[in-house]
C-alpha cells in the first residue's frame, strides 16, 4: 500500500494489544503519523511511549485496555490533543527527512572541526612563525 494514512483515517482509535516481542512497532508509528489516537500495551509502545496519555494510552490488563479505548471514544478533545502530540513526536523524532538534516549538520560540523585541527598553521607551524615566537640569543 503506497500510503497507509488514507485507510487509517477511517478509524477513531488504533489499538496495539502486543503482549510480547521487541523492537519498534511500525504500525503504532503509522497511527501516530496519521493522527489517530492509540491505545497500546507497555510492550507494544516500547521505545515510543513511557507515560500513559502523553502520545498514547498505555494499558496492560484487559479491563484497563477497554477503559482506555472507551475514554478515547468518549472524549474527543483529549483524543485529538494526544494524537496531535503523537504526530508531532513522530515528525520531530522519527521523520527520516529531519534525521537526515541532523546527520548532515553533524557531518558538516565534524568536517569543519577536523579541518581546523589539521590546518597547517596548527599542526605544523611555519619556521617563520616559530622564529618570531622564539628569540635566539
Amino acid at each position: 500500500m503506497p500510503d497507509i494514512r488514507e485507510p487509517l483515517q477511517r478509524f477513531a482509535v488504533f489499538i496495539c494489544p502486543v503482549l510480547s516481542g521487541s523492537g519498534v512497532r511500525v504500525k503504532l508509528l503509522e497511527a501516530f503519523a496519521s493522527g489517530i489516537p492509540a491505545v497500546s500495551t507497555i510492550v507494544g509502545a516500547e521505545g515510543l511511549a513511557k507515560v500513559s496519555g502523553d502520545v498514547c494510552e498505555l494499558a496492560d490488563s484487559a479491563g484497563n485496555f477497554a477503559a482506555s479505548v472507551l475514554r478515547l471514544l468518549s472524549n474527543p478533545g483529549y483524543s485529538l490533543e494526544m494524537a496531535r502530540r503523537a504526530k508531532q513526536m513522530v515528525e520531530r523524532e522519527r521523520d527520516s527527512r529531519h534525521a537526515t538534516k541532523r546527520l548532515e549538520s553533524l557531518y558538516r560540523s565534524e568536517v569543519h572541526r577536523s579541518r581546523i585541527r589539521t590546518s597547517p598553521e596548527i599542526v605544523a607551524p611555519s619556521v617563520q612563525n616559530v622564529e618570531s615566537t622564539i628569540r635566539f640569543s
